[in-house]
């Protein structure tokens, strides 16, 4: 049986490893995003669904989680957000870090 991890350990792994794959692997539980959100220092991270969609999120106030949904805000060209996408974290497939140096 795997060993079960804290969020705090799940996000130091993601952080060392760059990329995580959970598809068959371990579901992605709403305490991992949580744990991303609430990282200190924060680090950006892109969420993949699994339709193969990417939602960069830059800033911790750029996303709400709930247990069975993820709020992501989007911005607009003025990088003010005008629109939510919500999310099934069911549908969450991998949490990538950004590179800082990469642009948005």
């Amino acid at each position: 049986m795997p060993r079960l991890l804290t969020a705090r350990q799940r996000h130091e792994t993601l952080a060392r490893d760059e990329r995580l794959f959970l598809p068959g692997d371990c579901p992605l539980s709403h305490e991992m995003i949580h744990g991303w959100l609430k990282a200190s220092p924060f680090v950006p991270f892109c969420v993949v669904t699994s339709s193969g969609e990417r939602y960069e999120i830059r800033h911790p106030d750029m996303a709400f989680v709930t247990k069975p949904q993820l709020y992501v805000a989007l911005p607009d060209p003025d990088g003010i957000p005008s629109r939510v996408k919500m999310i099934a974290t069911l549908h969450v497939t991998a949490v990538e870090p950004i590179d800082s140096g990469s642009a948005a």
